[in-house]
C-alpha cells in the first residue's frame, strides 16, 4: 500500500495489540482487563483486503451496481463500522454493510476504472487481434 496509509496501518496495529493476550495480564487482553468482559474477535479482517460496500437504493440508479469495490483500512473509533478507502474517488467511507474478500488485495499499479472485465477476449481472438490476421473459421 502507498505511504499515505501508514497512519491507518499503525492505528490498525494498535487496535490488534489491544486485543491480543499478554503475559503481564495473566493471558488477558488489555481490552478485557479494562472492560472486564470477554472479547469477540470475529469482526477482525485482513488489512488492505477488498471490501464490497453496499450502495443504498436512494443513491444508485437502476443500472448501477449494488456495491462498490473498496479497500479495508481499519475500524472506526467512534462507531461500529469498517473504515474503507475508495481509490477511484479518493474518499474514506465508514460502513457496516460490507462483504469482504480477504484473499484478494488491491492492485495499486492499475486504476480499477481503466479495466474492462466485462469484455473477455479469448486466447484465439487475442492472437488474431495482436497479429492482425483474418478471422479463424472452423468447419461445421
Amino acid at each position: 500500500m502507498p505511504k499515505e496509509f501508514w497512519a491507518e496501518a499503525v492505528d490498525y496495529a494498535i487496535y490488534l495489540s489491544n486485543r491480543c493476550p499478554t503475559i503481564n495480564l495473566n493471558d488477558m487482553t488489555p481490552k478485557e482487563a479494562w472492560s472486564r468482559r470477554k472479547l469477540n474477535v470475529s469482526h477482525l479482517k485482513v488489512f488492505g483486503s477488498i471490501g464490497y460496500v453496499h450502495e443504498d437504493d436512494q443513491v444508485r440508479t437502476k443500472l448501477d451496481g449494488k456495491s462498490k469495490k473498496m479497500i479495508f483500512v481499519g475500524y472506526n473509533q467512534k462507531s461500529k463500522g469498517y473504515k474503507l478507502y475508495n481509490p477511484n474517488e479518493g474518499k474514506m467511507v465508514i460502513s457496516r454493510d460490507v462483504e469482504f474478500n480477504e484473499e484478494v488485495a488491491w492492485d495499486w499499479k492499475v486504476n480499477d476504472g481503466e479495466k474492462y472485465d466485462f469484455l473477455p477476449i479469448l486466447d484465439e481472438e487475442e492472437e488474431r487481434y495482436e497479429n492482425h490476421q483474418e478471422p479463424i473459421v472452423t468447419p461445421p
